[in-house]
Formats: structure tokens, sequence, C-alpha cells
């Protein structure tokens, strides 16, 4: 009888303690494993760390809790962290400015300056421990080692997510394909060409930066994921740097108003690829809950992100399909070496192997569409490369009007009204400094003249020879002269000569000025007269004005 008894009571002990194995093992296997887990963080190996409600939890990496350490926030928005500090740091934040700094066995707590008005959205933090903090409408907020700072926004800008590079550059991305750059205090908006009116008009919902390839990685609206190639971006021009930059004023802590601008900075080669999700069903969650992240290495980024309910991984120029019907997304994160993407959903913490979910899918063929991508990739590539080491050249065409006065020598009166009308091309080696080099203009230009005797129609072409920067340049410009005065001569009025002179041109000659000496040959002796004209270059201003009304805003 006793040994009956001791058996159902050890079958009891082991029917107990079976959920709570089970729970251990696999935290996500029930919605009760996730205690609203908002925020993610992990070093890329063994270390994932989340953030839920009134806690950060430590997992293993077979998805068990480790540790638990209680803090004072109710949920959290967002999570970063760095390795590179010299040691282990992440960063967990709150919407009120709570932000908990996680190391191993410390965490402290406190809270950003928060403009009145303002919650936080994101948060990041660079190789050397700054941490980021990005506000939903009025200003980031970086801490140092030391305090806290406060840059307001230089324009209306509605984010809602960031990343950082390695060098504390922080890309802001947000509504209305919002775009914009921080760094030691200066904000730039670079410009992203070619990408369709739909993904500009789109919410930018999450980004990655990829330190490899020097990539800003996008997910936007429903099911488009954009690269942003900053490692080939092209400089500023100094026309660019000038012009006016969208502005606003602002008010620091002692009351005192300041302006932050908001500068171009140069376009950057931008790819769309179309997520192949299928049309919108009933109870797919909405867009904006995704999420991002990626692996960098020399042979080209693995991106793993979220929509319409599933995980896809972009690998070798194609999407693969690597979870279905994970739902509602609030973040995601990687495990590099065991190749499994971590993500925080509304119900669970779930365990995402980084392969097809169906053993066929990953030698299916490319879509027609996607080969034709590829093939067009592929001979842009090419061209590139056979072009590598050719010399590259900027250019600006030019369209001058020249207002000037001419005095021709031994005449009478001894001045007339001079106009040109010219077109060319101003050329300049493409070198990586910014400093003074070496500029070419060649030119066709036509010229009327006023004065009674020596006035008529003349022709000019030329290529003038300058030394300068965007900024200014001066220039020496001979050029032929053919055509018709109204002074006869045994030949009738045609003459032809030479003109040359000096000029000093600003702004890739939107303002220019010249001082040139003229010699026309004729059977009676050579005529000889000097003018000088104020010239305006009106390429550059057409260029600027259509630069700046396609410049998509945060508005």
């Amino acid at each position: 009888m006793r040994a009956v008894l001791q058996t159902v009571l050890a079958l009891v002990a082991v029917l107990l303690a079976w959920p709570t194995q089970a729970r251990a093992q696999s935290p996500t296997a029930e919605p009760s494993s996730n205690p609203d887990i908002r925020a993610l963080w992990s070093d890329g190996g063994e270390l994932l760390l989340a953030g839920g409600r009134q806690a950060i939890y430590l997992y293993g990496r077979s998805g068990q809790q480790e540790a638990a350490e209680s803090v004072d926030v109710e949920l959290f928005v967002d999570a970063a962290g760095t390795r590179a500090a010299g040691s282990v740091l992440a960063v967990f934040a709150a919407a009120d400015g709570r932000v908990v700094s996680w190391r191993p066995g410390a965490i402290t707590q406190e809270r950003a300056p928060l403009v009145e008005g303002d919650e936080l959205v994101a948060v990041v933090v660079d190789a050397s421990g700054t941490i980021f903090a990005i506000g939903r409408e009025h200003a980031l907020y970086e801490r140092s080692a030391r305090r806290w700072y406060v840059y307001p926004y230089p324009t209306r800008m509605r984010p809602l997510a960031a990343a950082s590079s390695p060098g504390g550059r922080v890309h802001i991305v947000g509504r209305d394909g919002l775009l914009v750059r921080f760094l030691d205090g200066e904000w730039d908006r670079p410009l992203v060409p070619g990408l369709s009116p739909e993904t500009i008009r789109a919410p930018w919902y999450d980004a990655w930066y990829s330190a490899v390839t020097e990539s800003l990685w996008v997910r936007v609206g429903r099911d488009r994921l954009v690269q942003v190639e900053f490692g080939d971006q092209r400089a500023a021009t100094q026309a660019e740097i000038e012009s006016q930059p969208l502005m606003r004023e602002v008010e620091d802590e002692a009351g005192e108003a300041h302006t932050a601008e908001l500068h171009v900075s140069g376009s950057v080669p931008t790819r769309e690829h179309a997520i192949p999700i299928d049309a919108p069903t009933e109870g797919e969650p909405p867009p904006g809950f995704t999420g991002i992240t990626g692996v960098s290495s020399a042979a080209g980024d693995r991106v793993v992100t979220t929509a319409g309910g599933r995980v896809w991984l972009w690998d070798r120029e194609r999407f693969v399909l690597v979870g279905s019907d994970v739902g509602l997304v609030h973040d995601l994160v990687l495990d590099e070496g065991e190749d499994v993407a971590w993500v925080a959903t509304l119900d669970a913490l779930v365990r995402v192997p980084l392969i097809a979910t169906a053993a066929h899918q990953a030698e299916q063929p490319l879509a027609q569409s996607d080969q034709k991508l590829l093939e067009r990739l592929r001979r842009r590539e090419a061209w590139q490369l056979r072009n590598a080491d050719a010399p590259r050249f900027f250019w600006m065409p030019t369209i001058r009007i020249d207002n000037g006065v001419v005095f021709p020598l031994g005449a009478d009166p001894v001045a007339g009204y001079s106009l040109e009308l010219a077109a060319g091309a101003m050329l300049q080696p493409l070198v990586k400094d910014r400093g003074p080099t070496l500029w070419v203009w060649p030119e066709l230009a036509y010229r009327y003249e006023t004065h009674p005797t020596r006035g008529g129609h003349l022709f000019d072409l030329g290529v003038g020879v300058g030394f300068g920067t965007h900024l200014v340049a001066a220039f020496y410009r001979p050029r032929l002269v053919l055509g018709g005065i109204d002074r006869p001569t045994n030949d009738g009025p045609a003459v032809y000569g030479l003109r040359h002179g000096v000029a000093l041109e600003a702004l890739w000659g939107v303002v220019g000025v010249e001082f040139s000496h003229q010699v026309l040959g004729t059977n009676e002796g050579p005529l000889n007269d000097v003018r000088l004209g104020l010239s305006i270059n009106l390429a550059p201003l057409i260029w600027i004005g259509i630069l700046w009304a396609t410049i998509p805003t945060g508005d």
C-alpha cells in the first residue's frame, strides 16, 4: 500500500512540474509568456534583452528566460545598444522620456529633458555609447558622458524611427517620406531621386544602417524596402550649401532665440524593392507594426523585415519568406551566430530561423519583373566597372545674359551699348577635396552692339580657362569673332578677329564681370575696342529652382 501511495504522489509531482518546465524551455509557446514586450536588443550573439511591462528580461539562445530586472516603466517604445564602447550597453526608452541603461550587473534610469508636449518614439546608440533619443515632434535629445543636450528640429518633422552609423550620424525617418540626418548639432536632408511618388508620400516606418556597405535600409509603406546608398553619395555642391536653408526660430532653455538650419547634403543613389505580399486581407496587421534589422558583410547585406504579418529575408537580390502568420510586430532583432530572428509580436516572443518556409522556395526562379530588374542592375554595375578608371567631370550648362559697355578706340562717340547672349558649359575635374581646381568653359555667343559706326551683329566662339572653386573663380577667355559691323569696308560689312579678356565669376557664373579687348581685321586696318560687361548665368538658377520644388518635405 505504501509503494502504491508513493507512486501516486510521484506522478502528481511530475504533472505539477510539467507546465513550469515547458514554459521555461519555450517562453514563446503561450501568449502569457510575453509580458507586453515592445522593445528588443541583441548583440548578435548570445545576449538577448527584452523590454516588457515594468521589467527588462534576459533570454538565452533557446528562448529561455534567464533573468529579469524590475524597472519603474510601464511600457517601452524602443531599444538600442552597442558592444563597441568597451563593454555591453543596452538602452531602453519610454514615451514619457524615461531612459533605462542596462549593463551587465547594473541598471540605471534617468529622464530625458523633454520639450513641453513632446514624447519619445525611438532611441539609438552610437559606437561611443552616446545616446540619442528621438522626440515625436519637437527635438532630438543627446545624452553624452556628462549631460543631456536638446537639439530642436529645424522644420516640422514627424519621426517614427532612427538608425545610427558607427561615427555617430543619426538617420531619422518618419511620415511623409521623412529622411533627415543629424551629426554634432547640424542637420541635413539628403536628396533621394528615383523613388516612386507613392514611396515619397508613404510613412517611412523603420530603418537599419549597414556599416559595411554604408547603406540605410528603410521599411516604407505596406510593401516597400528602400536602400539608400550613402557610400555613393555625391558631395554637396557649393550652390546647394549656399542656397537658402530650411530653418525656423527656436528658443533654448534660457529663452534665447536661435535658428536650427536644415541643409541639403547632395543626392544619394536609391533602390526600391517591392516585397511580394498579396493584396490586403481581413485581419492583416497595420503596416506601421513592423520591424527591420540585418547583417552587414562585404558580400552584401542580408536584411530581415516584416510585411503583411510575415517575416521576409532580403538576400542575394531577392526576397525569401522565412516566417508566416506572426501577426502584429513590435520589434525585431537577429542572432547572427544561430541565423535566427527574434520577433516581439502582440502575443509572444517568436523564434524565426532564417530559412525558407518551403524547401523548394529557395530554388524557385526569379519572377520576370525581378529578372529584368536584376539584368538592369548587372548592366549598370558592368558599366560602372568599365568606367571606374576613366576621368570624371562635373559640368554645369550656362545660359548667360551679359549687359555691357563697349569703348571703340578712336571712334566717335566714345561708347556704345553691348548685349551678349551666350550658351556653353562649365567643366571641372571631380576631386575628393573641395579646394580650388581647374575649370574649362567652352561657349558660343551672339553679340549686338549699338555704336553708330562700330555697332553690328557679332558671333563669338571660344574656350575659357579658369582656376577657383564653385564659389568664385577667375577666367581667361579668348574667342574668335565673326560677323558684320555698320561701318562699310572695301570687303563690305563682314569682319573677323579675336576677343580676349579676364573675368571673375561667382557661384557657377550666376554673377560675373568681364573686361575684354577686341581686335577686328579689315582692309583699312585693325579696329580695336575694349568692353566691360556684367553677366548673369540663368542655368544654375533654373536648376536650383527645379531642385528646390521637387525636394520631398515632411509637411
